[in-house]
């Protein structure tokens, strides 16, 4: 939400920006020097801002594919939460019951180390 407001108030800027330079009428004698400046400095914040507003429009619509991003997750974070609950700890004689052959060589030659 706050990214659109500011998306807004940039465009309203913009336009602005591009009213008083469209309605602008350069004069013809050589003392027009602070104008053409003043028109330059315009035209540069019509860019800077153009600029910013496609930064802008881009990390907004990046956060809303975050949300269903962040949604996922959740959901996916709930479900391994379930699992782990429904986990319970055994003895190491329990464990040792289970263990196969290979399992022993693997233990013994790294109880050798």
């Amino acid at each position: 939400v706050h990214g659109e407001s500011q998306l807004s108030s940039r465009d309203l800027e913009i336009r602005r920006l591009q009213t008083l330079l469209e309605a602008a009428s350069p004069s013809t004698d050589t003392s027009s020097r602070p104008f053409s400046e003043r028109l330059e400095q315009l035209s540069a914040q019509v860019d800077i801002l153009t600029k910013e507003n496609i930064r802008l429009e881009e990390e907004l619509t990046s956060s809303r594919r975050g949300g269903a991003t962040k949604d996922a997750l959740k959901a996916e974070n709930t479900a391994l939460l379930k699992t782990i609950e429904g986990l319970r700890p055994v003895s190491y004689t329990h464990l040792r019951a289970h263990e196969t052959p290979e399992h022993l060589v693997c233990r013994l030659l790294l109880e050798k180390k």
